[in-house]
């Protein structure tokens, strides 16, 4: 009789995320949502010693790239800028990565949390420079150009 072998590995848990962050970041409060089978995270990140202390929240959605929201301070836009970058305004979540650098296999603690502290660093930078030093994908728009 065949064994059938699927490879395509499962992503991890809701139960695992939780795990792991609870592991990681144990100062995160976290809220299961069983009926959205989803799971929200809030904590705080200093990015850099000199920094600004954040209070993020991260939610993971079964199936979902993690959607991170910066709840304080309220993220500003520099003088002479329109907007900020790298930023989705429409439902105020931090643009953290390509759709092609998150999988489910990863852990939003080793990950998506480090990630946010590499963005509000970068942030920083640009809020009193004007230049976006965080790569990404849109390398000509004005935030990526020194001031």
């Amino acid at each position: 009789m065949a064994t059938r072998f699927n490879p395509k590995p499962r992503g991890l848990t809701l139960v695992e995320q939780m795990f792991r962050m609870s592991t990681l970041r144990p100062e995160f409060r976290v809220t299961l949502h069983q009926r959205q089978r989803s799971v929200t995270w809030v904590g705080k990140i200093r990015p850099a010693p000199m920094s600004n202390e954040y209070t993020v929240q991260v939610e993971l959605t079964i199936g979902l790239r993690p959607k991170v929201k910066v709840l304080n301070p309220e993220l500003k836009v520099r003088d002479g800028a329109t907007c900020l970058p790298h930023y989705y305004p429409e439902d105020k979540s931090l643009c953290l990565h390509q759709a092609h650098e998150w999988n489910s296999l990863f852990s939003v603690a080793d990950c998506i949390v480090p990630w946010t502290a590499f963005w509000l660093y970068f942030y920083e930078v640009w809020f009193f420079t004007g230049s976006w030093e965080g790569g990404g994908t849109h390398p000509v728009k004005p935030e990526h150009q020194a001031a």
